[in-house]
Order: structure tokens, then C-alpha cells, then sequence
């Protein structure tokens, strides 16, 4: 086996020196960045990191002693195991039939055909609209009795409600009755918005429209088997420009945004 001791990073301007050096290699002994197109049929494996920024094709690459972090199209159909991290970032999208185990973490930021992948060692991120293939996966891998932390979009759940909340399983009434105001606002993004018609008692008692023109409310409705109505401030950041339903005791919309500062009274000059 040919093997090239080192790190190599490939980019538009040494792609061509590149390719002729690793033309017969099967190893390379550290990590592999690739930042331009690039073809190399006979590597077999990498012992350290792979990172994939634009379309590379490593059709016999059969394992990762680092992480793989996917920024670009990939098809790794050989791969069978990652030692470390498996990143797939947004508008990216992997390929990988055989890939059987991951031994740290999964995050997955965008498209993943990892149809054979049955264990996953460490915690499983999902920071993207989930397709129906991807909630197979994670079907697979919470079945195993593997303990992990689970997050969606970097908030942290547990086992029950994250199924629930992934698969968008709550009522509107359920979703505002989490306690957790990111994993509330979190089901809330995920959540039909049609389901906020089955909130028959929603009543909005104030509506004010703030400097950046985003429309803030305060909502309120009962949900059954509580006796005290639930009273929110809707609103939108307006750095991230999240929708939060804040919880509040006030009417009015000034007076509540104040308070969620800790505030009784503040002029909002400007917001971060």
C-alpha cells in the first residue's frame, strides 16, 4: 500500500500538482481538506480528518480516522466507517450506502442518503428540515439502547419529546404548554401553523407594531385541564428574527417586552 505521510489540503491553484502525487496512493497518514474538484480512485483510507468543500470523487474510500465534515455534494459509496464527527452542512448533500457507524458524533445540517448506518456512538444533532429518509435514520438509531444527547436546531431534548417534536406529533395546546421556552419555540417552528385554528378560545388583547415593523401580540387562550389561561407576548427578535411566545402576566405589549427584560419601563432605542 502507497501511503502519503502528512496533511495535504487541495485547492483550485494545486489541484493538478495534487492529483499526479496521490494518483497511486491508497493512505494518507493525516487529514485531507479538499477546496477544489478533484479525483482520487485509489485512496482507500485517511487517518486523519476529510473535509469536503467542493465536489470531490473518492470512489474506493473505505475509512475516516478523523471527522468528515460535508460542505458540498459527496458520494463516498465505498465508506464503511468514521472514527470521529460526522458534519453534513447546509445546502450540502452525502451519499454514502455502506457507511455502517459513526463513532462520535452526527449533525445533520442538510441531505443524507445513509441508508445502512446502524450505530452512531456519540449524540445526534438535526439542524434542518427533516425528510422522511432522515426520520429513518433516527428511527434506527434511537431504537438501540446507546445513550445519547439529542438536540434539533442546537436545543437539547429528550428521547419522547424529541420524537414527538421531530415528527411534529404535538397539538398547539401541547406545544405551548412546554416549560422550555427554546424547546417551545423550537416545536413551534416545526409545528403545522394550521394547528393554531384547534385553539378555539385564542383571543389577541393587545397588537402593537415595533420599530422594525415587526407585529407583536398578546395572546391568550385555555387549554383544557388547566385552569388559568395562558397569556403569551408574540413577537420577533429582531437580530435573529426568531418568533418567540413569551410568557407574561401583562396586557399590553410595551409593558410586557419591558418585563422580559426585567424591566418595568424602558424606551427601546435600538435592539441587538
Amino acid at each position: 500500500m502507497k501511503t502519503y505521510r502528512g496533511n495535504i489540503t487541495i485547492t483550485k491553484e494545486n489541484y493538478k500538482e495534487w492529483r499526479e502525487k496521490l494518483k497511486s496512493v491508497e493512505n494518507i497518514t493525516g487529514y485531507l481538506y479538499i477546496n477544489s474538484q478533484v479525483k482520487l480512485d485509489n485512496l482507500k483510507s485517511i487517518g486523519g480528518n476529510l473535509s469536503i468543500n467542493s465536489q470531490a470523487k473518492l470512489d474506493n474510500l473505505k475509512s475516516i480516522g478523523g471527522y468528515l465534515s460535508i460542505n458540498s455534494q459527496a458520494k463516498l459509496d465505498n465508506l464503511k466507517s468514521v472514527s470521529g464527527d460526522l458534519y453534513i452542512y447546509s445546502q450540502a448533500k452525502l451519499e454514502a450506502k455502506n457507511l455502517k457507524s459513526v463513532s462520535w458524533d452526527l449533525y445533520i445540517n442538510s441531505q443524507a442518503k445513509l441508508d445502512n448506518l446502524k450505530s452512531v456512538s456519540g449524540n445526534l444533532s438535526i439542524n434542518s428540515p427533516i425528510a422522511k429518509s432522515t426520520n429513518k435514520l433516527i428511527d434506527r438509531l434511537i431504537k438501540s439502547k446507546q445513550k445519547r444527547r439529542l438536540y434539533i436546531n442546537n436545543v437539547e431534548f429528550e428521547k419522547s419529546l424529541f420524537n414527538k417534536v421531530r415528527r411534529d406529533e404535538l397539538s398547539a395546546s401541547q406545544v405551548f404548554s412546554l416549560k422550555n421556552i427554546e424547546q417551545r419555540r423550537i416545536a413551534y417552528e416545526i409545528m403545522d401553523k394550521a394547528k393554531m385554528k384547534k385553539l378555539k378560545s385564542f383571543k389577541v388583547l393587545d397588537k402593537k407594531t415595533d420599530k422594525y415593523g415587526h407585529e407583536m401580540k398578546i395572546v391568550v387562550f385555555k387549554i383544557k385541564g388547566f385552569e388559568k389561561e395562558f397569556k403569551y407576548l408574540n413577537c420577533i427578535c429582531p437580530s435573529t428574527q426568531r418568533e418567540y411566545f413569551l410568557e407574561t402576566q401583562s396586557n399590553k405589549c410595551q409593558l410586557a417586552k419591558a418585563r422580559s427584560f426585567g424591566l418595568e419601563k424602558v424606551n427601546f432605542i435600538k435592539e441587538y
